[in-house]
C-alpha cells in the first residue's frame, strides 16, 4: 500500500514538473507572432552561366587550440596550413572561428591564457605572411578572455561584405549553447570539426549570392567544391535566390590541388554528362540544361584528378524545383533541433525523483536532494561566484543552466543513487540480522563482494570529482562544496552509521519486514 501511495505521488510530481518545463519552454506568454509578409520578388540574373564573375570563395578554421603542453603537431600543421593550403586555394578570406588557443593549465583540468600560445599564434601568422596574402579574421571563442584575445584581421567586421557578415556571424559555438541548425532569422548555423584532433578545416563560396561548402580533411588533395548546383539540404530560400539554379546555364565547380587539374568529370543521377572546361582559376564549367530536372531530386557527382594521379570526388542532392526540401536523418536531426537544456533539466529532474521514490520506498524520513549551492568559488579570474543545479551567479550577473545539469544528471547517476541505493542494501543486511562481519561469512561472495567494489569504485570517482573542482575552481570552491568536498567527506560516516547501528533501533521496522516477507 504504501509503495502504490509512493508511486502515485512520485508520476504526479513527474507530470507536474515535466508540465512546467514545457510551458516554461513553449510558454503561452511572449511576444507575437510577426505577421506574414509578402515575399519580395527577386531578380533571376545574373544566374550562373559561364562566366567567371560574381563569385569569391573562403576558408574557415576553427578549434585550433595551439597547446604549451599537448600536441605540438597542430601548430606545424597550422603552418603549413597558412603557406601551402593557403596558397593553393587562393582565398577572399580566411576565418578562424575561436579557440585560437588551448588555454588550460598542465594537468587540463583549469583554464589559464598561456601567453606562449598566443606567441606561436602570431609568429605563424607573421612567418607566413598569410595576411599578406588574404583577409585574415579571426574570431574569439569560449577559450579566449578579453584580456587574450588577438584580432589579426586587416579590417573591421562593418567593413565586410554585409551579407557575408550576416550569414558567418557568431560561428564558433561551444557544445552547451548550440542548438539548432537554422536561428531565429532564417539562417544556417553550421558547427565546424575541430582542428585541434581532426585537422578539419571547410571551404566555402557565394556563386551568383548562393551559398556552397564543403568540410575537408587537411593534406588531402585535390579540393571539390559544387558551387552549382548548391545542395538542396543546405538551402535558405529566405536569403538565397534560389529561382537562379533553374535559370542558370552552366554547371559550375572549384578545383585545387598541388598539381594540375587533368580533369573534372560531371554526372547526375549516374549519368555521364561530359567534361568541365577550365574557365579561370580554380572554376570550371559544364553547360547544362537544368529545365531537364525540374521534378523532384536529383544527384550531382563530381570527380577531380590532377596530373600527379591524385583524384577526389564531391556529390550531394539538388533540386531546381520550389517547396521542397531534404531533412536531416533521425540521429542528427535529434542531435541539432533539440534543446539540450531544456532535456538536461527534464532528466535532472526525474532523476531527482526517481531518487525520492526510492528513498519513499525504503520508508526513509531524510530525503537529500541538489537543491542547494553545489560550491562556491572563483568562478572566472578575480570574480567569484556560487553554482546551482539551474545556473551560476557570478558577479551580480546569472547565467542559465545548460551544462550544469548535464553535471547534476552524471553526479546524480554515478554517486547519489548508488549511494542511496547501497545504504538501503546495507540497511537490509541488518535487518536480517548480520553485520559488516557476519554478512561476508555467508558464503555469497560473488553477490555481496561485487556490490562493496562497486560502490568503492564511485567513491573513488567521488574523490577525484575533488581533485577536479579544486583544479578547476581553486581551493575556496574544494573547501565550499556541499555537492562534491562535503558529501565525499560525510560518505564514510554513513556507511559507518549504518553498519554499527544498534540492532534496538531498527526493531520495529524488522517486525514489519518479517511479516511481510511470511505473508
Amino acid at each position: 500500500m504504501a509503495i502504490a501511495l509512493a508511486l502515485r505521488v512520485v508520476s504526479g510530481l513527474a507530470a507536474a514538473a515535466l508540465a512546467a518545463l514545457l510551458l516554461e519552454y513553449y510558454g503561452l506568454a511572449g511576444p507575437p507572432s510577426p505577421l506574414p509578409q509578402r515575399r519580395h520578388m527577386r531578380r533571376p540574373h545574373p544566374a550562373p552561366g559561364s562566366g567567371d564573375r560574381n563569385i569569391f570563395w573562403g576558408l574557415q578554421i576553427s578549434d585550433i587550440h595551439l597547446s604549451r603542453f599537448r600536441d605540438p603537431g597542430r601548430a606545424a600543421d597550422l603552418e603549413k596550413f597558412c603557406s601551402e593550403t593557403v596558397d593553393v586555394i587562393q582565398p577572399a578570406l580566411v576565418l578562424a572561428t575561436g579557440d585560437l588557443t588551448d588555454a588550460k593549465t598542465k594537468e587540463q583540468l583549469g583554464s589559464r591564457q598561456q601567453e606562449v600560445e598566443w606567441q606561436t599564434y602570431h609568429g605563424i601568422l607573421k612567418k607566413t605572411k598569410v595576411m599578406e596574402k588574404t583577409a585574415w579574421l579571426d574570431i574569439r571563442g569560449n577559450h579566449e578572455t578579453d584580456e587574450g584575445a588577438l584580432v589579426t584581421g586587416q579590417r573591421k567586421q562593418s567593413e565586410q561584405p554585409y551579407d557575408l557578415v550576416r550569414t558567418l556571424h557568431n560561428v564558433h559555438y561551444p557544445f552547451s549553447i548550440t542548438r539548432n541548425p537554422v536561428n531565429n532569422e532564417g539562417t544556417l548555423e553550421l558547427e565546424l570539426g575541430d582542428w585541434k584532433d581532426n585537422r578539419r578545416y571547410r571551404i566555402f563560396a557565394f556563386d551568383h549570392d548562393l551559398f556552397s561548402f564543403a568540410d575537408l580533411v587537411f593534406g588531402r588533395w585535390p579540393v571539390v567544391l559544387i558551387t552549382n548546383p548548391k545542395p538542396l539540404l543546405y538551402s535558405c530560400g529566405k536569403h538565397e535566390p534560389l529561382e537562379r539554379l533553374l535559370h542558370s546555364t552552366h554547371i559550375r565547380v572549384l578545383a585545387f590541388s598541388l598539381s594540375s587539374i587533368a580533369s573534372v568529370t560531371v554526372r547526375i543521377d549516374g549519368a555521364h554528362l561530359g567534361q568541365a572546361v577550365h574557365l579561370s582559376g580554380p572554376i570550371f564549367v559544364l553547360k547544362w540544361n537544368p529545365r531537364n530536372y525540374v521534378n523532384g531530386t536529383h544527384n550531382i557527382e563530381v570527380v577531380v584528378q590532377d596530373s600527379a594521379g591524385r583524384s577526389q570526388s564531391a556529390h550531394h542532392v539538388f533540386s531546381v524545383q520550389e517547396n521542397i526540401h531534404l531533412t536531416f536523418d533521425p540521429l542528427a536531426s535529434f542531435i541539432l533541433l533539440t534543446d539540450h537544456c531544456i532535456l538536461a533539466r527534464v532528466l535532472f529532474v526525474l532523476i531527482v525523483l526517481i531518487q525520492l521514490a526510492t528513498l519513499i520506498t525504503f520508508r526513509l524520513l531524510v530525503c537529500p536532494q541538489l537543491k542547494g549551492p553545489w560550491f562556491f568559488g572563483e568562478i572566472i579570474d578575480g570574480k567569484l561566484g556560487c553554482c546551482f543545479s539551474f545556473g551560476i551567479f557570478v558577479n551580480g550577473h546569472f547565467l542559465q543552466g545548460g551544462m550544469t545539469f548535464v553535471v547534476g544528471i552524471l553526479q546524480l547517476v554515478f554517486f547519489n543513487i548508488p549511494l542511496m541505493a547501497y545504504l538501503c542494501w546495507s540497511l537490509l543486511q541488518r535487518c536480517f540480522g548480520h553485520n559488516f562481519r557476519s554478512h561476508l561469512r555467508k558464503g555469497k561472495y560473488l553477490k555481496i563482494i561485487p556490490v562493496h567494489l562497486l560502490m568503492l569504485l564511485l567513491y573513488t570517482w567521488q574523490v577525484y570529482s575533488c581533485y577536479f573542482l579544486h583544479m578547476t575552481y581553486g581551493t575556496l570552491a574544494l573547501l565550499v562544496s556541499p555537492l562534491r568536498t562535503w558529501l565525499t567527506l560525510l560518505t564514510p560516516v554513513l556507511v559507518r552509521c549504518v553498519w554499527t547501528l544498534k540492532s534496538a533501533e531498527l526493531g520495529a521496522f524488522m517486525v514489519q519486514l518479517k511479516s511481510h516477507l511470511s505473508s
